[in-house]
């Protein structure tokens, strides 16, 4: 069987950065332990491969004006604006919507 791979993604919080402020490779260390000794004691045979997208440093880098700021918040207002006058987007039974469509194996 082919190794499991698994995409780490760190959420807010300058993950990617060390005490003196250059980047950190090592970030993603604790999450890889932990899930490598879940499989082995799921007695999988193949370690995980792991892989990690680095975008603090795009967040870095892009300028954003007050702008764009205050737009976002006025699409974020409608939007709960209209979802509370028109109600949640989803069907009411959610897996009704997939009942008998989804193959097993």
């Amino acid at each position: 069987m082919p190794a499991t791979k698994i995409l780490c993604v760190h959420g807010i919080g300058d993950a990617e950065q060390i005490g003196d402020g250059g980047p950190n490779d090592n970030w993603r260390g604790p999450w890889a332990d932990a899930i490598k000794a879940a499989f082995s004691r799921c007695n999988n045979p193949d370690p995980p491969q792991f892989d990690s997208v680095r975008y603090d440093q795009l967040f870095a880098d892009t300028k954003i004006d007050q702008g764009e700021y205050l737009e976002a918040i006025g699409e974020l207002l409608g939007s709960v604006v209209w979802h509370a006058i028109a109600g949640p987007s989803a069907p009411k039974d959610f897996l009704s919507v997939f009942k008998g469509k989804i193959s097993e194996g």
